[in-house]
């Protein structure tokens, strides 16, 4: 696998290096959502917050590929 098929895992440690694995889940949560949903994932693109933002990106991206993947 090439490097550039590997920006999951850099993507990764890095969360696991800044403490925010599952920042995203618990921010949903906090909106009232069971979880990590499209609706939540609609809902953080919008948000004012930078930060919410790239997290919902993300949980978006992460969502597309397992999807593509089956």
């Amino acid at each position: 696998m090439s490097k550039g098929n590997r920006w999951i895992q850099g993507a990764r440690s890095k969360m696991k290096k800044k403490g925010t694995v599952g920042a995203f889940t618990e921010w949903c949560k906090r909106q009232g959502y069971s979880g990590v949903t499209s609706a939540c994932i609609e809902k953080g693109l919008k948000s004012k917050s930078l930060t919410i933002k790239r997290r919902a990106a993300f949980a978006k991206a992460m969502r597309s590929m397992k999807r593509k993947k089956k």
